[in-house]
């Protein structure tokens, strides 16, 4: 599972289906598509609420909770801006978890470890899998159905969601 997703509003309202417009809406979205557990999040805050005269905004979500993160607005257009935003969000996070390994373990914090976690879990438990399995294999079902049959996301079921093509 990836560490960190960095969607747009569009892509924040695609991935679930949803249609974030206020902050209630965008926080139900990222609800949505962060499954318990999931990784850390930075979502494109533009036009969900209004950020001071001056300034945009984009919504960081972790475990930890939720921030708001708000910077000047440059009053011209530039293709790319949202990937830049969020490269230089991404190194900060990816520095600082280096830096915390360092102050914690010295040199050998920096050693490279396995990428295989020790742990999952938000994995799924083997007869729940199997059922899963079965539902698409056997019953021909599609993984919306499956996640209405089980009702994703009341006991904590994480399926895709987007069927493959």
């Amino acid at each position: 599972m990836e560490d960190i997703i960095t969607p747009n509003q569009f892509e924040l309202g695609y991935l679930p289906r949803t249609e974030p417009g206020s902050l209630e809406s965008t926080l139900a979205s990222v609800d949505i598509a962060r499954c318990p557990g999931a990784p850390d999040r930075a979502g494109d805050q533009r036009g969900t609420a209004r950020p001071p005269e001056g300034a945009i905004e984009m919504l960081a979500v972790d475990d930890d909770g939720t921030r708001i993160l708000q910077t000047p607005y440059l009053p011209f257009r530039a293709n790319g801006s949202g990937d830049v935003t969020s490269a230089q969000f991404t190194a900060h996070y990816r520095t600082s978890k280096w830096k915390r390994r360092y102050d914690d373990l010295g040199e050998l914090g920096l050693v490279d470890r396995a990428s295989v976690p020790g742990r999952s879990p938000t994995q799924l438990a083997p007869a729940l899998m199997a059922q899963i399995q079965s539902m698409g294999r056997k019953q021909k079902m599609t993984a919306r159905q499956i996640r209405r049959e089980l009702r994703w996301g009341q006991e904590g079921v994480c399926l895709p969601l987007r069927e493959s093509p």
